[in-house]
């Protein structure tokens, strides 16, 4: 798997959602640039937009904590980023 920001590869899942939390998020959405005044303020704004926008969509899997629970839109999300979505 490769990071859809830097490119970096990975051999799982969990070890590019650990670098994507870990690296590139602040309180920053990197698509849009849109600032938040908190993290989980981030995490709601893909929330709400990842049924509109691939990339947010993606962003949101990586971000959410923990490797377990289910949402809709989370294999599409693996999908994506198996066939190399870049951001």
């Amino acid at each position: 798997m490769r990071c859809p920001i830097c490119g970096r590869e990975f051999k799982n899942v969990i070890g590019l959602k650990v670098h994507a939390r870990t690296t590139h998020f602040g309180a920053k959405c990197p698509i849009c640039d849109r600032e938040f005044a908190k993290p989980h303020s981030l995490v709601l704004h893909l929330k709400n937009k990842k049924d509109s926008d691939p990339k947010h969509l993606v962003l949101f899997y990586l971000l959410r904590r923990g490797n377990a629970g289910y949402f809709e839109g989370r294999e599409r999300a693996i999908e994506l980023l198996r066939r190399g979505l870049r951001i």
